[in-house]
């Protein structure tokens, strides 16, 4: 203690602040909050939040297109939407950076973009149901008969993932500063 005060009094003080900051800064790109920080970096693998969201609104375009394919059907409905994706960000920050084997979120290299999307789809349920609709005659045209497959996709909430992932209250804590920062997670998607 006596030799950091001599250091710091002969101006050593200007070093100490520059590790703090260094350290600080390192310490909220590990954090949840590392995922603000996240970019396409030197890693050549790595992509960008906006990326990963474009490739995984892909996978749910290609899912939503073969169950309409798949079937018979005269007619397709779709009802409801995917969760916003800063809800889904903000759940993958919390879980991947807050967890006591967590890694870091400021790169999305394959490996967490795998886990973007199992936080994306355990988020999104999609359900399909098939009904048989009666036309009745008219003018002419004798009762018929159609088949209606309607598609409801139901976003869970962050609420919802916390008891789903069972989040430690420093999770949760995480995920609350997160979701009061959405406007900035939906600049990054």
């Amino acid at each position: 203690a006596h030799s950091l005060a001599v250091t710091i009094a002969a101006g050593g003080w200007v070093v100490i602040v520059i590790v703090l900051v260094i350290c600080l800064v390192g310490m909220l790109i590990v954090s949840p909050i590392g995922i603000f920080f996240a970019n396409d970096s030197n890693s050549p693998d790595a992509v960008s939040p906006s990326a990963a969201v474009a490739q995984l609104n892909g996978e749910l375009a290609e899912r939503l297109a073969q169950l309409q394919e798949d079937g018979t059907d005269d007619q397709v409905e779709i009802q409801g939407q995917p969760p916003s994706w800063s809800d889904v960000l903000a759940v993958f920050a919390a879980k991947t950076a807050g967890a006591e084997d967590g890694v870091d979120v400021a790169v999305l290299d394959p490996q967490r973009v795998e886990l973007l999307r199992t936080v994306f789809w355990d988020m999104t349920k999609i359900t399909t149901a098939t009904e048989t609709v009666e036309i009745p005659a008219s003018e002419g045209t004798p009762d018929s008969t159609k088949e209606v497959l309607t598609i409801t996709i139901t976003a869970r909430t962050p609420d919802d993932m916390r008891v789903f992932y069972s989040f430690t209250a420093w999770q949760n804590e995480a995920l609350d500063e997160l979701l009061a920062s959405s406007d900035l997670l939906t600049a990054l998607a």
